[in-house]
């Protein structure tokens, strides 16, 4: 398993923002019976061979924005109410399902209240032939001695109780704008960039967002008239090195105005100035330090690099961790902010194995250290030294 060093970026978060415009809503309930759980539905990246599924008529050509969802897990002993596990997927095309799963809570058998708001599963999507926007509820028990197979008999949704809210933008109301430009979450963007993008279907105006806040608050383009153009531009004023900057489209017409997404970039940093020291205890977990650059490239989608806050760490409270999940070989690179020259430079760190809880050992995997001419192709990579 390669684990390196490299370059420099951040974590980014993308928002919403509201906007005065004409927003519906419309509501469907499931009343088709108590849902099943299974043992096979446990972590995020598992999938319940037995979902509830439910049909929300969203009108045709309407724009879905967000959704809420509430619904009630009953459990009977010997299952608790904080095995319970869930996550709401959005099955129509152009949708995904929750960012994680949920538990419930408390020690006890008995039934979990579950309320969710602001989900954005199903953004973007606009139903057409009637079709309306579908959505399934996967449930299971982390009860050690559940079965596998689809059960209602120890711990089920209730029927009756699971609601979906859909909240969207009437027909006639322009579209989203996209192909945004710089890219979103875009790394190392140069100081002087032209933001372009593409017009929503149905603009004739637009407002333009952009700062430093998430979502951005300073309106730097009022109710400008696209010009029967398809796609607009700006050019911001000059930027400061390593920052991550937001902005937003505002789509609008007679009808009613596009929310837009918020997209972000990050510019370029600075050469640092050394002695250059970094022990992650000046971020909030999971958060990377600015002008770090992670790369994974793994076969488990839970192979990641984040900050950590653990009694593990050599300093307090932070520390960083790879962690490569079940992918026997995969790529981590954490590349550090750029430097001109390193042959004059040391590179001194504190690195340390987890413990294979199988054989209660240390894992045997190799850290590489080296150097990147490009930090988001890992084919530039240039090893100096590997050691355990």
């Amino acid at each position: 398993m390669r684990k390196t060093i490299l370059l420099s970026l951040w974590v980014l978060f993308i928002g919403s923002f509201s906007f005065a415009q004409t927003t519906e809503t419309i509501s469907a309930t499931y009343n088709s019976g108590d849902i099943a759980t299974t043992h096979l539905f446990r972590y995020d990246g598992d999938s319940s061979p037995c979902p509830g599924q439910l049909n929300v008529p969203v009108p045709d050509g309407a724009i879905v924005l967000n959704i809420d969802v509430s619904y009630e897990m009953t459990s009977v002993s010997p299952h608790r109410r904080n095995q319970q596990r869930s996550q709401l997927w959005c099955t129509s095309t152009g949708g995904t399902k929750e960012p994680q799963v949920y538990n419930g809570s408390g020690y006890s058998a008995g039934t979990y209240t579950y309320n969710r708001t602001g989900i954005d599963i199903a953004f973007g999507i606009q139903p057409q032939n009637g079709e309306g926007v579908n959505f399934e509820l996967h449930a299971g028990t982390a009860y050690y001695n559940a079965p596998d197979e689809c059960s209602t008999d120890y711990t089920k949704v209730d029927d009756g109780t699971w609601t979906v809210t859909v909240y969207y933008l009437p027909a006639g109301s322009p579209g989203f704008p996209g192909n945004p430009s710089p890219s979103d979450e875009a790394m190392l963007v140069n100081l002087d960039p032209t933001l372009t993008w593409d017009f929503g279907t149905n603009t004739d105006t637009y407002d333009l967002y952009f700062g430093t806040d998430n979502p951005p608050t300073s309106l730097v383009v009022s109710d400008q008239s696209t010009g029967g153009q398809a796609s607009g531009s700006y050019t911001p004023a000059s930027l400061d090195y390593g920052t991550e900057y937001f902005w937003k489209v505002v789509c609008k017409n007679s009808t009613n105005d596009n929310p837009g997404y918020v997209w972000s970039f990050n510019t370029k940093c600075d050469t640092p100035v050394y002695p250059y020291l970094e022990n992650f205890d000046g971020v909030t977990a999971p958060d990377l330090p600015n002008c770090w650059v992670p790369t994974v490239s793994s076969s488990s989608p839970y192979s990641r690099i984040v900050t950590k806050s653990t009694s593990k760490s050599r300093s307090y409270p932070n520390y960083v961790m790879f962690v490569a999940d079940t992918d026997p070989n995969p790529e981590l690179i954490l590349v550090l902010p750029e430097v001109d020259n390193v042959s004059d430079m040391m590179l001194s760190l504190y690195g340390l194995n987890d413990v294979d809880w199988n054989t209660n050992q240390p894992y045997q995997y190799p850290f590489e250290i080296g150097t990147m001419s490009d930090p988001f192709d890992a084919s530039t990579f240039t090893s100096f030294d590997t050691y355990i």
